[in-house]
């Protein structure tokens, strides 16, 4: 069902902005904002493809057909749960930034509003989507990620979507980018991680000045979760991409 759900929004995507390019004469009234977005996305997705050809990480094109750099292995160390590979392919279209443009404008957004993000790392392509509409519109987003992703997503430990996010912003290609994470998967800690993997990926993000959410149990999650957000009033909107799996003891 879910994967019918994108493929539908995949084409409604394509219709809208068809609309609002021809529009019988007429283009959306967030059109130029729109492009810019979707253009912003094609570059962030060409320079992860490119830092990963540079970082030696395998791409292989029978999965990630359309060489976006952003679909992931079907199973690794940090992989949580079965994902859709036709799903992850459409979640890479870059229609998607120009899509969030327009329903954050059709919200009333206006820059420098706050919006509060909940993101896994399972669509990786969604992710730098809404960072490409919200830089765009000038919008803050308040940036919560899950290291952990679903089969295709980014799941190669090697360049975890944070890090993807922390190099784009190193570059100065972006403006909003991951502020707080945990590890996803079972109880929010990886806890179905494989362990090896897990330990060198912890010890490699302690080099990040990106903090983790530390945390005794589900109720104490979602209460700093609350709380970090609420150090940024005043929100306009709240958006989730991807889930958190909570497996509590």
């Amino acid at each position: 069902m879910k994967k019918y759900s994108l493929y539908l929004l995949a084409i409604s995507v394509g219709i809208c902005l068809l609309l609002g390019e021809v529009g019988f004469g007429k283009k959306h009234e967030n059109f130029n904002e729109m492009l810019e977005a979707k253009n912003l996305m094609i570059k962030l997705s060409r320079e992860i493809y490119s830092e990963k050809v540079n970082r030696a990480i395998n791409i292989d094109k029978k999965l990630d057909i359309l060489e976006s750099g952003l679909i992931g292995e079907e199973f690794t160390g940090i992989t949580t749960t079965l994902g859709d590979l036709d799903s992850k392919r459409l979640s890479t279209n870059p229609e998607f930034a120009a899509y969030f443009v327009k329903e954050l404008k059709n919200k009333g957004l206006k820059k420098d509003d706050v919006v509060y993000v909940n993101m896994s790392s399972s669509f990786p392509g969604l992710n730098l989507s809404l960072i490409s509409a919200l830089d765009t519109l000038g919008l803050r987003g308040v940036i919560i990620n899950s290291i952990g992703s679903s089969m295709y997503g980014a799941n190669n430990e090697k360049f975890i979507f944070l890090e993807m996010t922390n190099f784009l912003k190193s570059k100065d290609m972006i403006k909003n980018s991951v502020e707080l994470y945990t590890l996803g998967g079972d109880a929010d800690e990886g806890l179905n991680f494989d362990e090896d993997i897990k330990g060198q990926l912890v010890e490699r993000l302690k080099n990040i000045d990106i903090p983790k959410l530390d945390f005794k149990n589900l109720n104490d999650n979602i209460e700093k979760r609350i709380a970090y957000y609420g150090k940024y009033p005043d929100p306009k909107y709240f958006i989730n991409i991807g889930g958190i799996w909570f497996l509590q003891n």
